[in-house]
């Protein structure tokens, strides 16, 4: 009889052999709970294949691998929701890791839990400097435990590194996620916060975000090359949007969310995309689709776009953009 699961934690890889071994050690901690490990390589050309057999070969009762073509991040996902043999589901990226004493935690709250998404903090490392800033996610006035709904106007927005999934709750709404397409944690997150009917928080700071390594999708450079995939990205999250409001009206965490995430698009365009002339013409185009399209949203996000292309005039991006944003920060005055 196979045992009952109450998580499965997803652990998508693609060229992760630097990172994997210390992701796969702190779960390997957490064999003997009822937990299992979904390892999906994507048909990676260095030795992350090799490593996820090794630890199949030695705990197969904790890691299964599935080795698929590479069709992105969001397939990964979406094979993990399918797979998936336990009540929820946790994603852990390859080159992040967890703490296992209090994924342990969080697993005993999770046996007499049923609500849709289950928020914790987490913590953000930086690669460079090994700073360590835990983010904390516990919504206003709402007690640790205590379901609550996000459409009632709580914050703060639960992050993918914040977030584990009732795995029932995405077959349900179908969620699923765009293939051979960066970004797709936002549209995983716009999907959830809109559908999910109870949310509840643990003070646990279960996962380690890594930052600052410069092939990370979230790299300046890297986001400047992919800025098609974000706004792919965002085009599906504001038709799932549109589409909820025409059923149920407002919703107003996630439309702030929305804005949110097309200011960091300007962002992307102006500051990351080289040569600056393609940016601004970039960031043209996409100003006059949500004028066409998201007229309020063009409206919520006009102060910061203006911002952004005075400063594209005056070539101040990339690297240097970065750096003001960090002075900025220092004196609490970064506003994004």
């Amino acid at each position: 009889m196979a045992r009952e699961l109450t998580l499965t934690v997803a652990v998508p890889t693609y060229n992760m052999e630097k990172y994997l071994r210390q992701n796969l050690y702190s779960l390997l901690e957490l064999e003997e709970e009822k937990i299992e490990v979904l390892i999906l390589d994507n048909s990676s050309t260095d030795r992350s294949g090799q490593i996820a057999d090794e630890f199949v070969k030695a705990h197969p009762q904790l890691f299964t691998v599935f080795h698929k073509e590479n069709h992105g991040y969001g397939s990964s996902i979406n094979l993990a929701i399918e797979k998936a043999q336990g009540r929820y589901l946790r994603i852990v990226d390859a080159d992040d890791w967890v703490k296992s004493q209090e994924l342990a935690a969080i697993l005993r709250d999770l046996e007499n839990c049923n609500a849709d998404l289950v928020v914790s903090d987490y913590t953000v490392v930086d690669t460079n400097s090994g700073m360590e800033t835990r983010i904390r996610m516990c919504p206003k006035t709402v007690a640790e435990g205590v379901p609550y709904c996000l459409r009632d106007g709580f914050e703060p927005f639960p992050r993918m590194h914040s977030t584990i999934f009732r795995v029932e709750f995405l077959r349900e709404n179908k969620i699923s996620l765009l293939e051979n397409t960066f970004y797709v944690d936002e549209q995983l997150m716009m999907l959830t916060c809109l559908y999910a009917q109870s949310l509840v928080y643990y003070e646990r700071d279960v996962y380690c975000y890594r930052m600052g390594d410069a092939t990370q999708s979230v790299a300046t450079s890297n986001m400047g090359k992919r800025y098609a995939d974000r706004e792919r990205e965002l085009k599906i999250s504001l038709t799932a949007y549109q589409n909820w409001v025409a059923i149920h009206g407002s919703m107003i965490p996630c439309a702030e969310q929305l804005v949110e995430h097309i200011g960091n698009h300007f962002t992307t365009l102006y500051m990351y995309v080289e040569p600056p002339s393609e940016g601004r013409a970039l960031a043209s185009r996409w100003q006059a689709f949500l004028l066409d399209q998201w007229p309020e949203m063009a409206k919520a996000t006009d102060r910061k776009r203006r911002i952004l292309a005075l400063l594209n005039r005056f070539h101040l991006s990339g690297k240097r953009y970065v750096a003001c944003k960090a002075a900025l920060k220092r004196y609490g005055l970064n506003r994004g």
